[in-house]
């Protein structure tokens, strides 16, 4: 009988751990749906582009190293020392 009551524990915590886990899910698949990416015009980039080296020379040189760092993740120099890739 002891077993029994064991596996019957064993069971309902599973079954919560599941319920918990299709919660999570389906949570998830909601902020999923939400940030879906919308297609940018190119008016848009214009704006941001005008607006980011106005904003640029007008940050301090930390700022402006550390936007840099976020905005480029790896440069590759050739052997030529020419610039392969950004």
């Amino acid at each position: 009988m002891v077993i029994k009551v064991e596996y019957v524990a064993r069971l309902n915590a599973i079954e919560q751990e599941i319920n918990e886990l299709k919660s999570r899910i389906a949570a998830l698949q909601a902020q999923l749906q939400k940030s879906q990416i919308s297609k940018v015009s190119l008016e848009q980039i214009e704006l941001v582009l005008g607006n980011f080296l106005n904003t640029f020379s007008s940050i301090t040189r930390e700022q402006r190293k550390r936007l840099l760092q976020l905005l480029i993740h790896q440069i590759t120099i050739g052997e030529d020392c020419k610039i392969e890739s950004i």
